[in-house]
Protein backbone atom coordinates (compact mmCIF):
# COMPACT_ATOMS: atom_id res chain seq x y z
CA UNK A 1 0.00 0.00 0.00
CA UNK A 2 1.44 3.44 -0.92
CA UNK A 3 2.12 6.05 1.74
CA UNK A 4 -0.88 8.14 2.75
CA UNK A 5 -0.79 11.67 1.38
CA UNK A 6 -1.00 14.57 3.84
CA UNK A 7 -2.56 17.62 2.26
CA UNK A 8 -1.52 20.89 3.86
CA UNK A 9 -3.54 23.94 2.86
CA UNK A 10 -2.52 27.24 4.45
CA UNK A 11 -4.86 30.12 3.72
CA UNK A 12 -6.38 33.36 4.97
CA UNK A 13 -10.07 34.10 5.23
CA UNK A 14 -11.79 37.42 4.72
CA UNK A 15 -13.75 37.20 7.98
CA UNK A 16 -12.57 35.09 10.92
CA UNK A 17 -15.74 35.52 13.00
CA UNK A 18 -17.94 32.49 12.48
CA UNK A 19 -15.46 30.69 10.23
CA UNK A 20 -14.76 27.93 12.77
CA UNK A 21 -18.16 26.37 12.06
CA UNK A 22 -17.61 26.61 8.30
CA UNK A 23 -14.19 24.99 8.58
CA UNK A 24 -15.51 22.16 10.79
CA UNK A 25 -18.37 21.57 8.35
CA UNK A 26 -15.94 21.20 5.45
CA UNK A 27 -13.97 18.60 7.38
CA UNK A 28 -17.18 16.69 8.11
CA UNK A 29 -18.01 16.71 4.39
CA UNK A 30 -14.49 15.60 3.46
CA UNK A 31 -14.81 12.62 5.80
CA UNK A 32 -17.42 11.17 3.42
CA UNK A 33 -15.03 11.19 0.43
CA UNK A 34 -13.35 7.97 -0.77
CA UNK A 35 -9.81 7.67 0.55
CA UNK A 36 -10.29 10.04 3.51
CA UNK A 37 -8.40 8.92 6.62
CA UNK A 38 -8.24 11.80 9.10
CA UNK A 39 -8.16 15.60 9.19
CA UNK A 40 -7.54 18.54 11.46
CA UNK A 41 -8.72 22.15 11.00
CA UNK A 42 -6.47 24.81 12.55
CA UNK A 43 -6.76 28.54 13.25
CA UNK A 44 -3.91 30.98 13.76
CA UNK A 45 -2.90 31.58 17.36
CA UNK A 46 -2.16 35.27 16.77
CA UNK A 47 -4.37 35.87 13.73
CA UNK A 48 -7.68 33.98 13.57
CA UNK A 49 -7.96 34.76 9.85
CA UNK A 50 -4.88 32.56 9.24
CA UNK A 51 -6.06 28.95 8.76
CA UNK A 52 -4.70 25.51 7.97
CA UNK A 53 -6.45 22.37 6.83
CA UNK A 54 -4.50 19.15 7.40
CA UNK A 55 -6.20 16.30 5.53
CA UNK A 56 -4.77 12.79 5.32
CA UNK A 57 -5.74 10.76 2.27
CA UNK A 58 -5.09 7.06 1.69
CA UNK A 59 -3.54 7.86 -1.68
CA UNK A 60 -2.45 10.91 -3.66
CA UNK A 61 -5.07 10.23 -6.35
CA UNK A 62 -7.84 10.28 -3.69
CA UNK A 63 -6.63 13.76 -2.68
CA UNK A 64 -6.70 14.94 -6.30
CA UNK A 65 -10.20 13.56 -6.86
CA UNK A 66 -11.50 15.18 -3.66
CA UNK A 67 -10.00 18.53 -4.65
CA UNK A 68 -11.67 18.43 -8.05
CA UNK A 69 -15.02 17.36 -6.59
CA UNK A 70 -14.83 19.98 -3.85
CA UNK A 71 -14.35 22.83 -6.31
CA UNK A 72 -17.60 21.89 -8.07
CA UNK A 73 -19.68 20.85 -5.03
CA UNK A 74 -22.12 23.57 -3.88
CA UNK A 75 -21.73 22.39 -0.26
CA UNK A 76 -18.21 23.88 -0.33
CA UNK A 77 -19.26 27.25 -1.80
CA UNK A 78 -19.42 29.13 1.55
CA UNK A 79 -15.94 27.85 2.40
CA UNK A 80 -14.45 28.69 -0.99
CA UNK A 81 -15.98 32.18 -1.07
CA UNK A 82 -14.53 32.99 2.38
CA UNK A 83 -10.92 32.41 1.29
CA UNK A 84 -8.96 35.61 0.74
CA UNK A 85 -5.68 33.97 -0.27
CA UNK A 86 -3.95 30.58 -0.38
CA UNK A 87 -0.42 30.80 1.01
CA UNK A 88 0.63 27.16 0.60
CA UNK A 89 -0.91 23.99 -0.80
CA UNK A 90 1.13 20.81 -1.05
CA UNK A 91 1.06 17.07 -0.36
CA UNK A 92 3.54 15.18 1.82
CA UNK A 93 4.32 11.59 2.71
CA UNK A 94 5.18 10.59 6.27
CA UNK A 95 1.91 11.12 8.14
CA UNK A 96 -0.32 8.59 9.89
CA UNK A 97 -3.89 8.84 11.18
CA UNK A 98 -2.61 8.30 14.75
CA UNK A 99 -0.18 11.21 14.48
CA UNK A 100 -2.88 13.53 13.15
CA UNK A 101 -5.28 12.44 15.90
CA UNK A 102 -2.52 13.09 18.47
CA UNK A 103 -2.06 16.62 17.16
CA UNK A 104 -5.80 17.24 17.56
CA UNK A 105 -5.53 16.47 21.28
CA UNK A 106 -2.88 19.13 21.93
CA UNK A 107 -3.23 22.81 22.71
CA UNK A 108 -1.09 24.18 19.87
CA UNK A 109 0.21 22.92 16.54
CA UNK A 110 3.31 24.20 14.76
CA UNK A 111 3.08 24.12 10.98
CA UNK A 112 6.39 24.60 9.20
CA UNK A 113 6.56 24.02 5.46
CA UNK A 114 9.72 24.80 3.56
CA UNK A 115 12.10 23.93 0.75
CA UNK A 116 15.56 23.06 1.99
CA UNK A 117 19.02 22.05 0.90
CA UNK A 118 19.88 18.37 0.65
CA UNK A 119 21.97 18.60 3.84
CA UNK A 120 19.04 20.11 5.72
CA UNK A 121 16.51 17.56 4.51
CA UNK A 122 18.88 14.81 5.63
CA UNK A 123 18.73 16.23 9.18
CA UNK A 124 14.92 16.33 9.39
CA UNK A 125 14.50 12.89 11.00
CA UNK A 126 17.35 13.63 13.42
CA UNK A 127 15.59 16.83 14.50
CA UNK A 128 12.36 14.91 15.05
CA UNK A 129 14.21 12.32 17.14
CA UNK A 130 15.57 15.15 19.31
CA UNK A 131 12.05 16.53 19.75
CA UNK A 132 11.28 13.48 21.89
CA UNK A 133 13.41 15.16 24.57
CA UNK A 134 12.00 18.68 24.13
CA UNK A 135 9.83 20.06 26.92
CA UNK A 136 6.27 20.53 25.76
CA UNK A 137 6.57 18.65 22.44
CA UNK A 138 3.83 16.19 21.59
CA UNK A 139 2.71 14.36 18.47
CA UNK A 140 4.68 15.16 15.34
CA UNK A 141 4.85 14.54 11.62
CA UNK A 142 7.98 14.80 9.48
CA UNK A 143 6.45 15.40 6.06
CA UNK A 144 8.37 14.66 2.88
CA UNK A 145 7.18 16.36 -0.30
CA UNK A 146 8.47 16.39 -3.85
CA UNK A 147 12.15 17.25 -4.20
CA UNK A 148 13.32 19.61 -1.45
CA UNK A 149 9.84 20.20 0.00
CA UNK A 150 9.49 19.30 3.68
CA UNK A 151 6.96 19.93 6.46
CA UNK A 152 7.25 19.68 10.23
CA UNK A 153 3.94 19.46 12.06
CA UNK A 154 4.46 19.41 15.84
CA UNK A 155 2.11 19.55 18.79
CA UNK A 156 3.08 21.88 21.65
CA UNK A 157 1.71 22.44 25.13
CA UNK A 158 2.41 26.19 25.02
CA UNK A 159 3.75 29.00 22.82
CA UNK A 160 6.75 29.24 25.17
CA UNK A 161 7.69 25.60 24.55
CA UNK A 162 7.39 26.20 20.79
CA UNK A 163 9.62 29.30 20.96
CA UNK A 164 12.29 27.62 23.13
CA UNK A 165 12.57 24.44 21.04
CA UNK A 166 15.16 25.43 18.38
CA UNK A 167 17.69 26.63 20.96
CA UNK A 168 17.03 23.60 23.18
CA UNK A 169 17.46 21.16 20.28
CA UNK A 170 20.76 22.73 19.21
CA UNK A 171 21.99 22.72 22.83
CA UNK A 172 21.23 18.98 22.95
CA UNK A 173 22.68 18.28 19.49
CA UNK A 174 24.90 21.09 18.09
CA UNK A 175 24.87 19.40 14.67
CA UNK A 176 21.23 20.44 14.31
CA UNK A 177 22.19 24.10 13.89
CA UNK A 178 22.62 23.28 10.17
CA UNK A 179 18.99 22.13 10.10
CA UNK A 180 17.72 25.51 11.26
CA UNK A 181 20.11 27.43 9.00
CA UNK A 182 19.60 25.41 5.81
CA UNK A 183 16.06 26.41 4.83
CA UNK A 184 16.06 27.92 1.34
CA UNK A 185 12.39 28.92 1.14
CA UNK A 186 10.03 29.17 4.10
CA UNK A 187 6.39 28.76 3.01
CA UNK A 188 4.92 28.92 6.51
CA UNK A 189 6.24 28.78 10.07
CA UNK A 190 3.44 29.58 12.48
CA UNK A 191 1.69 28.34 15.57
CA UNK A 192 -1.96 27.32 15.32
CA UNK A 193 -4.67 25.94 17.59
CA UNK A 194 -7.08 23.13 16.70
CA UNK A 195 -10.58 24.28 15.75
CA UNK A 196 -12.88 22.45 18.13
Amino acid sequence: MPDPSLEIAVFKVTEADGFDATQRSVHQQLSTFPGYLESLPLRGRDDAAQRVDLVLWARADAAAEASETGRQDPRFAPFMSAIASVDHFHHYAGATPDALAGLAEGAFVEVAAYAASEATTALQSRAHDALALADGAGARIAGVGAGPERADIIGWTSPEAFSAAPQALVAHDPGLSAFFEGVDTKHVFLLFAPVR
